[in-house]
């Protein structure tokens, strides 16, 4: 069971490298890519959670109406149009821990998670690669989960209230 909260803003963070999956500040929305940001960088890393049918969540930006995280065919998990015409809802299972989460889905092309590069530094964008199968992700040594592109998947991550 998914311990989020319809309506709760959340911050989610790389598991393996802690950092914020956030947009920034200056950039035209939507199309803004999520990138990782330290903690220390708090800029636009808030978001809404939003139940939508199905056990899945949209994660809705704060004070800007209509838009959420998503993706339009292979691009990076970016700012949206919340209108339909892009892939926003995302499944977040538990994972190895309290508070972490695989966050997934299912497109007609397969099914994808979030991922950033091996190392993820300092505004890596977030993007999104192909899992073996749903929930089949391969156990990669201590940096967390891998698909087959070898990058590490933003599978684990923590999901908390800040406020």
């Amino acid at each position: 069971m998914v311990h989020l909260e319809d309506g709760k803003k959340y911050v989610i963070v790389n598991a393996a490298n802690h950092q914020l999956a956030s947009y920034g500040r200056g950039d035209e929305l939507p199309g803004g890519w999520l990138v990782t940001e330290p903690r220390s960088d708090r800029y636009e890393s808030e978001f809404v959670a939003k139940a939508v049918p199905g056990d899945k969540w949209k994660f809705m930006l704060v004070d800007k109406s209509g838009m959420c995280l998503g993706f339009r065919g292979i691009k990076p998990v970016c700012v949206v149009k919340d209108d339909g015409g892009a892939h926003t809802e995302w499944q977040v299972d538990p994972s190895s821990g309290p508070n972490h989460y695989e966050i997934h889905m299912s497109t007609d092309s397969g099914h994808v998670c979030w991922t950033v590069p091996a190392g993820a530094p300092q505004g890596a964008v977030v993007s999104e690669a192909t899992c073996e199968s749903e929930r089949g992700l391969k156990r990669h040594g201590d940096i967390g989960w891998a698909a087959r592109t070898g990058w590490l998947v933003w599978t684990a991550v923590d999901l908390w209230n800040p406020g």
